[in-house]
Order: C-alpha cells, then structure tokens, then sequence
C-alpha cells in the first residue's frame, strides 16, 4: 500500500497508509440562488461585519424623543380642575373581636356621609402593618377613597373621621394617603 505524506505537524512527519476515494462519498445538492460576492452585501459577512451590522439595526429602533405635551393636553379636558384624592385605610380588627359589617355601615352612614355627601368610594382590602410592638398584623380593612378640593373645612373632617374611628374601634391609626390629581365630573 502507497504511504502519503502528510506534511509536518509541530515537527513530526505524519504518514498516512489510508487512501480515501472521494468520489464514492455522496455529494451535497448544488446551491441554487446567488453565487458567492453576489448581491448587496455578498454571501459572507466577517464576524466584526456581522457586530456592526446588529448594532445598527438594534440602536435604529432606540430613537428617542423628548414626549409631546399635546396628548396630555387632549386628554385633559377644559373642565379637568386640581383635586386631591385622599384614602383612608381602616383596619376591621378590634381588641378582642372584628368591625362587623352592621358597625362598618353605621359609621359609614352616620359620620362619613354626612361630612363627604358629594360622594365617595369604599372597597374591601387586605393588608398588614406592624403595631406599637413590633408584631406584624393580618386583618381585613376598608378602603375609602375622597376625591375632594383640599378645603380647610374638608380637612378638618377627614381629620374627624380619622380620630372618631380611632376611639370607637379603638385602632392606633388610621392610614391617610393624599395624593394631587385632575378629576372633571
């Protein structure tokens, strides 16, 4: 059998006794389409081609722009005017027991309404906060939610509700969020 040469390898001289018959091996389909060096960019695209090539199409789609006042302007109608929107969260569990839902109506009725009868929202929460003592409470809560002008008397009377409940369900807070917003009725 015919020995070939193989050339140097790092140098050992490599033989090989093995003859390879190429043409018996199955060929793969001629390419159909473009040949190489063929359209805008060719065929073959270098990897630092290819880099370049990402980084523009990715920072082409970060354009960015200074937000237009205008579609806040529309939505805010001619009549849109500055309110505050005050929640008042307040826990259900009493020392020993729950705010029933008869007791949560009455204070509802007899002292919320009365103070706020443009209007108001209740819903049902759950959350948790730690007391005086450092234990984290579970409980069950109201959510009620004013939308009013921040008048001087208004604040006097969420005040009111804040202290009423306190003493009549005996609750160390009662949790007072205002935030400003842009309300139209």
């Amino acid at each position: 059998m015919p020995v070939k040469d193989l050339g140097n390898r790092g140098g050992l001289r490599l033989r090989s006794r093995f003859r390879f018959r190429t043409d018996a091996l199955p060929q793969p389909p001629p390419r159909r389409g473009r040949g190489k060096g063929e359209g805008p960019i060719g065929n073959r695209l270098s990897l630092p081609a290819w880099f370049v090539l990402a980084c523009a199409l990715v920072l082409a789609g970060c354009v960015c722009s200074k937000p237009s006042a205008e579609p806040q302007a529309a939505v805010r109608s001619a009549a849109s005017e500055k309110w505050t929107r005050t929640e008042l969260y307040f826990g259900l569990s009493e020392p020993g027991a729950q705010v029933s839902a008869e007791e949560w109506r009455a204070f509802l009725d007899s002292f919320v309404t009365p103070r706020f009868p443009e209007g108001l929202t209740v819903c049902d929460v759950h959350g948790q906060w730690r007391d005086g003592k450092g234990v984290v409470q579970k409980e069950p809560a109201k959510l009620l939610i004013l939308i009013h002008e921040g008048s001087a008397a208004q604040e006097r009377a969420i005040e009111e509700l804040r202290a009423e409940y306190k003493k009549r369900f005996q609750q160390e807070s009662v949790l007072r969020v205002d935030v400003p917003v842009r309300a139209a009725f």
